[in-house]
Order: structure tokens, then C-alpha cells, then sequence
């Protein structure tokens, strides 16, 4: 009764199976013409950057997409997620408790609230660059790194701090890097 908008959710993962970048754009097609529309995370900044007006979506300048004031860069149809911390790092509510309306309404207030599942049968639990622990095999002491999977809730929400925190992540064009490792190539040697 009180959802105030609501967005695409589509993911694209990269070439390793790491959830790095989203897209905020999807597309409708109307009458043979593109229909660009917002996902979720684009909406939740929209709404709440400005929740009176309809606010522009333009795409003139390339690598950039414009949201009324807001430039968001959006490289290859995708933003990186400058994700804020590892998995856990945003408060949950079950749905068990907001049915029996154990919760105080006070702790949502004037917040954004996702609404999504946990359970694993829904496949939506993703890895991401941040995600790694340390394990103890039951064979012995050997340490070794495993991924711990993220709800895709939680992914979603990493992606709206991203754009309201305007703490974009941005890649360093190709010629930059091998600039830069060719300088140390040549100090090193």
C-alpha cells in the first residue's frame, strides 16, 4: 500500500561469475521505438533525489547517464557497485516479524526499505569482489579462501549507496595502466 516505485532488477554478471556493475537502464519497445526505463536502483535515487517531479533521463554524453541533476557514469551500460562492506552490511528485517508486527515502524521510518528474499532456492545469491573468508577445512588447520554469496537485495541496496553517495568507482582507460606499469618497469629495473 505505500510502495512509491519500483524498478528493474535484471542483472548481468561478468566473465568470472562476479557481480562488479549493474545496469540502470532497461528498454521498452512502443510502437517500434526504444523506451528507456529506470531499474531499481536508478528509482530509488530519483525518488529520492526529488519526489515531485518527473525527472529527465538523457544519455548525450557518452559513458554518462544523466538523471535530472545527477551524473551517474554508466561505462559499457553498466555502474560499478562501490560496495560499502561485506555481506550483513545493512540491517534486515524478516517478513515474519512485519506480519505479526513485532517491528516498530519507528526503525523504518524515513528510510529506504528493498523488500526481497533470503532463501537460496530463489537463486539469488551472487558473489562479489568483496565477499571472500577464510575457512577451516574439517580435515585440518589448512586455511583456504571461499566466497560467501550476497542476497541480491543486499546488492541492490550497495548499488543506491553508490549513487547517493556519489562515491562512483571509475576504470582507468587501458593506455593509462600500461603507461603507469611501464614507468615502474623502468624505475624498478
Amino acid at each position: 500500500d505505500v510502495e512509491v516505485g519500483e524498478g528493474m532488477i535484471n542483472v548481468t554478471l561478468d566473465q568470472d561469475g562476479v557481480l562488479r556493475s549493474m545496469p540502470l537502464l532497461g528498454f521498452n519497445f512502443d510502437e517500434g521505438n526504444l523506451i528507456p526505463f529506470l531499474t531499481l536502483a536508478a528509482e530509488v535515487a530519483r525518488l529520492r533525489i526529488n519526489t515531485k517531479d518527473n525527472q529527465e533521463i538523457a544519455l548525450d554524453q557518452p559513458n554518462v547517464l544523466q538523471l535530472g541533476s545527477m551524473s551517474i557514469p554508466y561505462p559499457q551500460g553498466n555502474t560499478l557497485i562501490n560496495f560499502i562492506g561485506p555481506k550483513g552490511s545493512f540491517p534486515t528485517l524478516s517478513l515474519e516479524k512485519v506480519m505479526k508486527g513485532k517491528f516498530s515502524p519507528h526503525d523504518i521510518k524515513g528510510k529506504i526499505v528493498l523488500l526481497g528474499g533470503k532463501a537460496a532456492t530463489f537463486h539469488d545469491l551472487y558473489q562479489t569482489p568483496f565477499t571472500k573468508k577464510m575457512e577451516t577445512t574439517l580435515l585440518g588447520n589448512n586455511n583456504h579462501p571461499t566466497h560467501v554469496r550476497m542476497v541480491g537485495t543486499e546488492v541492490h541496496a550497495h548499488l543506491i549507496m553508490t549513487i547517493l553517495n556519489q562515491s562512483f568507482i571509475y576504470r582507468v582507460p587501458q593506455w593509462t595502466t600500461f603507461l603507469g606499469v611501464s614507468i615502474l618497469g623502468v624505475f624498478g629495473t
